[in-house]
């Protein structure tokens, strides 16, 4: 995918979400926002693991301050005519907002 890709990323991205798509301009730190979902959206051909984890907390506290859930949406730019899957990074927290308490939470 060629670097002006990005904003079909964002918007796909924005798409699987169920979410708005924020343009690049508003200042925001978030790509897009949904009833459920608040994001970031990234494009790389590489990120290290603390940048993605940081991203991921740092999307789960803006969106719990909106009450909403945080994730990270990553697809990797791999080169011309070569397609990649979006992944969807959340943390702990999130996924179990997302997926609910499990009955074994309450025994801790």
């Amino acid at each position: 995918m060629s670097r002006k890709g990005w904003k079909a990323v964002e918007r796909s991205a924005a798409a699987l979400m169920r979410a708005k798509r924020f343009p690049a301009n508003v200042g925001d730190r978030a790509d897009f926002e949904g009833p459920a979902w608040l994001g970031q959206v990234k494009s790389v051909k590489r990120l290290s693991l603390p940048a993605l984890e940081a991203l991921a907390v740092e999307m789960q506290r803006l969106a719990f301050q909106r009450g909403k859930l945080g994730a990270l949406v990553v697809k990797r730019s791999a080169g011309k005519g070569i397609e990649t899957p979006h992944l969807i990074i959340v943390t702990g927290a999130v996924w179990k907002e997302f997926t609910g308490r499990m009955p074994q939470d309450d025994a801790r």
